[in-house]
C-alpha cells in the first residue's frame, strides 16, 4: 500500500506540470502574435515623407536640453517648493531630524485652542461633542 500512495502524487503532479508548460506555451505565442502584429502595424509608420510637403526642420541641441533636461528640472523645482513653502511660512522647522509637531490640528485654530469657545454651564453646547444616547 505504500508503494501506491508514493506514486499517487507523482501522478497527480503531472497534469499540473503539463497545464503549467501548455500555459505557458500560449502566453509565449500571444506575446508573439503581439510583437508581430505590432511590427507589421508600424510598418507604415516608416514611410518617407510624401512629394510636396515640406522637410520637417532640425531640432537643435538647445531646445532638445531645454525638453529633456529644463522642462524636468523645473517640474522637480515647482513640486520642492510645493513641499516646503507652505511649512516655512508657518514657521515650522523643515531640517531632518526635527522632532515631530505636538500640537498639530488640522482644521483647527491657528493660534491656541483659547480661541475655542469654553462650556459656561450645565446646559452650553460649546467646547466638546455633546453625545448623547
Amino acid at each position: 500500500m505504500t508503494s501506491a500512495n508514493s506514486a499517487a502524487p507523482r501522478r497527480a503532479t503531472a497534469p499540473a506540470v503539463s497545464r503549467l508548460t501548455s500555459a505557458a506555451l500560449a502566453v509565449l505565442a500571444a506575446t508573439t502574435v503581439a510583437v508581430l502584429a505590432g511590427a507589421v502595424l508600424a510598418a507604415p509608420a516608416s514611410a518617407d515623407v510624401p512629394e510636396g510637403w515640406p522637410e520637417a526642420p532640425g531640432v537643435d541641441i538647445l531646445t532638445m536640453l531645454g525638453l529633456f533636461v529644463g522642462l524636468p528640472v523645473l517640474m522637480a523645482v515647482v513640486i520642492v517648493a510645493f513641499m516646503y513653502v507652505p511649512p516655512v511660512v508657518r514657521g515650522e522647522s523643515i531640517k531632518p531630524g526635527s522632532g515631530p509637531v505636538t500640537d498639530q490640528w488640522l482644521g483647527g485654530p491657528r493660534r491656541s485652542a483659547g480661541e475655542l469657545a469654553a462650556p459656561d454651564g450645565a446646559q452650553s453646547r460649546a467646547g466638546g461633542a455633546s453625545g448623547r444616547w
